[in-house]
């Protein structure tokens, strides 16, 4: 992965065995491979992705795997060397992305949440330039659950991206624990940029920050989020409505 953008500056650990038998065709300057490979204990930032099986075939002219996982993991990759893109497809059900989260933003770890995500994904990615993404992203189902929090899309996400710049209709998630809505902005020359409002628990933060395991209450916002060049921003505000701050005992 070392030719990804952000691979520079985020890991993605891994853990696991495999198990793989195939064939080698071709001369010592252009083998071909064709093998297929299977695996009962895969996990990836913490993610368990097993029992996973997939094909797998390299060639002069193409690259391609088919690969099929838990929660109804499918993932079909193809590479074309005349292509300047490479293009991923696939599925996935109930698929928790918590942990990727914490991996790619560099955050404590915290294990008591979860963000649960139902999704069918069109991507192509460009040779040359892995930032620059084209296709589409479709969420049926996203849920972010955490302490007394609980919060559910009212309706299915769908994701463009163009050039690398994502768009989307402005996303609605409601529940135990408040509203958020999400909106892009089109306007933008960031790859990444949202307007983000709403009403929510303040256990939210905790995902960023576990050491405020302790706040209680709700927390108005109304701020922007964006993301150039491999950097997270932050602009707006933030409201108590109404909340409890436990400080730590102290002797004088």
């Amino acid at each position: 992965l070392d030719d990804l953008v952000y691979s520079k500056s985020y890991s993605a650990p891994t853990k696991g065995v495999f198990q793989m038998d195939g064939k080698i065709k071709g001369t010592f300057q252009n083998p071909a491979l064709d093998f297929h490979f299977s695996s009962e204990n895969f996990s990836i930032v913490g993610q368990k992705l097993s029992p996973i099986l997939g094909d797998v075939k390299f060639t002069e002219a193409r690259n391609s795997a088919e690969i099929l996982g838990p929660n109804g993991l499918k993932l079909s990759y193809r590479d074309i060397k005349s292509s300047p893109e490479i293009h991923i497809e696939g599925t996935t059900q109930e698929m928790n992305l918590a942990p990727l989260l914490t991996s790619l933003m560099d955050i404590d770890s915290l294990e008591d949440y979860s963000i649960l995500a139902s999704s069918n994904f069109n991507l192509k990615v460009n040779r040359k330039d892995t930032s620059k993404i084209n296709g589409y992203v479709f969420l049926p189902a996203l849920q972010i659950s955490l302490q007394k929090m609980d919060m559910r899309n009212e309706k299915e996400i769908s994701i463009f991206f163009t050039n690398g710049k994502a768009n989307f209709a402005p996303i609605s998630m409601i529940g135990k624990g408040g509203r958020l809505q999400v909106k892009s902005t089109s306007n933008s020359s960031a790859p990444f940029d949202v307007q983000i409002s709403g009403l929510f628990s303040l256990s939210l933060m905790q995902i960023f920050a576990p050491v405020l395991e302790t706040l209680e209450g709700q927390t108005s916002v109304n701020f922007r989020l964006q993301n150039g060049s491999g950097k997270l921003h932050f602009f707006g505000t933030a409201f108590m409505e109404d909340g409890l701050i436990p400080l730590p005992d102290s002797q004088h």
